[in-house]
């Protein structure tokens, strides 16, 4: 329970940190495998869904890429308290993200200007009591579908990426192998599949 709590006040710090990060000085604190899958994907031009967690200090993830001259908008979902919403937004934008609340137009945005889109596969959702919700095999989760649509709409291509904390104290940036979604002609099946996958 200890090393949770020093764990989030390290993340809490870094978030406070963000206006400080610079093209010229991320180096030192963040390392990225595999910049290229997520480079060549966003050269396709038609967006990208980067899917992660609430993993690591979530919010430099999009500093990695954005401090590497990649476009960023970052899906989220404002906080019950608003004056928080407001802060953390603007810590965001020291980093040059773009921030959209969950909705299609930015969605549409996004994928025009071949942004790549952050979505957190472990964000909290509300949902109808009858909708059925795809589950991660073996261990049961409601996940939301926002990369599978986005994928599905835009023929964009998903990239999993995940920023993890080392014992340094320095960040390592694990950008995963490109999914794309595959149209079978069933769509409830096929969104359900793709984000089980």
């Amino acid at each position: 329970m200890r090393l949770s709590f020093i764990n989030l006040a390290r993340n809490v710090l870094e978030i406070l940190y963000m206006p400080h990060l610079n093209e010229k000085n991320f180096g030192e604190y963040i390392e990225i495998d595999h910049l290229e899958r997520l480079t060549d994907a966003l050269a396709e031009g038609h967006g990208v869904a980067i899917v992660t967690g609430h993993i690591g200090t979530w919010e430099w993830l999009s500093a990695a890429f954005t401090l590497n001259g990649l476009p960023v908008t970052a899906i989220a979902k404002p906080q019950p308290n608003m004056q928080y919403t407001y802060a953390l937004n603007d810590l965001r934008k020291t980093i040059h993200v773009e921030i959209f609340s969950r909705g299609t137009s930015e969605l549409i945005a996004a994928a025009r200007h071949s942004r790549a889109a952050r979505f957190s596969a472990s964000s909290s959702i509300r949902t109808r009591p009858r909708r059925r919700l795809p589950a991660v095999p073996r261990r049961i989760a409601a996940t939301p579908m926002g990369p599978a649509v986005f994928a599905r709409k835009f023929n964009s291509p998903v990239v999993p990426a995940f920023i993890l904390r080392q014992p340094n104290g320095k960040h390592k940036v694990v950008v995963g192998e490109v999914m794309r979604y595959h149209d079978t002609g069933d769509t409830d099946k096929d969104l359900f599949d793709f984000t089980a996958r």
